[in-house]
């Protein structure tokens, strides 16, 4: 008679267990029922948190939704199961924000900067309009795309931009571009970009607004000047 150790044992037990759930077609095993009912409790809980306790639904997710789901893998692991399963449905959640991660990696590599060229001297508020057939052709530089105002501060182009999924990268996206007052001689002058809340008297360019449609940007809405000048175009209005 063959002497057997322990974790040979362990390991036939472990198989012949396996085997018999599969033949059986029964329930599975017990760690594994334990663990998603955690799992489901767990979004469940965070649910209703989030559903009638309004602005204190964070902290029912973190002492109730949060330990619940931590705790499901402590019973998953430990059941007579494939390695392979047991792992897939402990750490499962972790596929979420790798994918995530890697969606908006992806979507800024694709990023198209954009060079916004402004008349010498112009002043005020700033229109461009994408995807018009009737507009100027598509005009690129370095992998940038290179917007020229005209000297009412308006561009129609056919050129188009997408829209991202991801807000980080729309913000990304309006923080990378460039102006510059384009000389009658063809050099470029680069203008500060700012925002409205910046000090009411300096100056550079700010982006306001951008509108999107079928998944694509439509246009964007540009000031050229000072927050303070800005502000007193909008009283006026």
């Amino acid at each position: 008679m063959l002497n057997r150790t322990p974790a040979v044992e362990a390991r036939e037990h472990q198989t012949s267990s396996g085997r018999d759930y599969a033949a059986m077609g029964a329930m599975p095993p017990r760690g594994i029922v334990i663990g998603i009912a955690l799992q489901v409790a767990s979004f469940a809980t965070g649910y209703l948190s989030l559903r009638f306790l309004y602005a204190m639904g964070w902290f029912g997710c973190l002492v109730i939704s949060v330990p619940l789901f931590l705790a499901s893998p402590f019973y998953i692991l430990r059941a007579p199961s494939p390695l392979w399963l047991r792992l897939l449905l402990s750490f499962w959640i972790l596929g979420i924000p790798l994918s995530l991660a890697a969606e908006t990696a992806w979507e800024r590599f694709r990023l198209r900067t954009e060079i916004v060229l402004v008349p010498p001297g112009f002043h005020g508020k700033a229109m461009v309009y994408f995807s018009d057939p009737a507009g100027a052709p598509e005009e690129e530089e370095g992998g940038k795309l290179v917007l020229r105002l005209g000297a009412n501060g308006e561009l129609r182009t056919r050129a188009q931009q997408r829209k991202f999924s991801s807000d980080w990268v729309d913000s990304w996206y309006n923080e990378r571009r460039e102006f510059y007052f384009l000389e009658p001689n063809g050099q470029r002058a680069r203008l500060e970009t700012i925002t409205v809340n910046d000090a009411p008297d300096r100056a550079g360019a700010i982006s306001m607004a951008t509108g999107y449609e079928g998944g694509r940007i439509q246009w964007i809405d540009l000031y050229v000047g000072t927050p303070g000048k800005w502000l007193k175009s909008m009283e006026k209005r």
